[in-house]
């Protein structure tokens, strides 16, 4: 069950990761332009990675650098095919 459990966080952190490189590949950032929004560069490349769970006030940051509500980070995928 614990190892269920671990696959279930594991995918989680990882979509959240894709869709947050989704995200800043849409506008044009790179990774290191997110310490300008209070993230590390290795931080944020963990993020991406989905090895690290990012904590509330750093959704909030994220957010604040793409310009959307952290609701939208759970939100339906956002696609870039027209």
């Amino acid at each position: 069950m614990d190892s269920v459990v671990a696959d279930i966080q594991e995918s989680l952190l990882q979509d959240f990761g894709s869709r947050l490189r989704q995200m800043r590949k849409m506008r044009r950032l790179r990774q290191m332009d997110m310490a300008s929004f209070g993230l590390s560069y290795k931080y944020y490349q963990r993020i991406e990675s989905g090895q690290v769970n990012p904590t509330l006030i750093t959704m909030h940051r994220l957010a604040s650098a793409f310009n959307v509500s952290v609701y939208d980070f759970f939100g339906p995928e956002v696609t870039t095919e027209a």
